[in-house]
């Protein structure tokens, strides 16, 4: 019996419906990476963390950690991300990318002393 072969039924392949978004890179990420633009292929209906985690993936750069506040499950006030020119706030986990949006992420904003 063929591996493909289920009792005289053939399964359909199931691929995933894949999306992409425009990401830019600003500040010291963009000098850290050597890039300042890229569009990155994630699942449907992914969201922030799913791009940041494709993200770390690709460059092995702490991305989650830079711009989620752990100790809050948050964005962190220290960062700046634009989804079409929009600032995101930091109730981030609504947003679901449907596929051609623009991402900037701003890492570190905010000096300290």
């Amino acid at each position: 019996m063929d591996e493909n072969d289920h009792g005289g039924h053939v399964l359909p392949a199931s691929p995933k419906k894949r999306i992409e978004v425009s990401v830019e890179f600003r500040g010291g990420v963009k000098r850290r990476l050597g890039t300042d633009k890229l569009a990155v292929a994630l699942p449907d209906g992914a969201g922030l963390l799913e791009l940041l985690e494709e993200l770390e993936k690709r460059f092995g750069w702490p991305f989650r950690r830079e711009f989620i506040d752990e100790s809050t499950e948050s964005l962190s006030p220290k960062v700046v991300v634009l989804v079409n020119r929009t600032p995101l706030r930091r109730n981030f986990r609504s947003l679901k990318f449907k596929g051609g949006e623009s991402v900037v992420l701003f890492p570190h904003t905010v000096c300290g002393g």
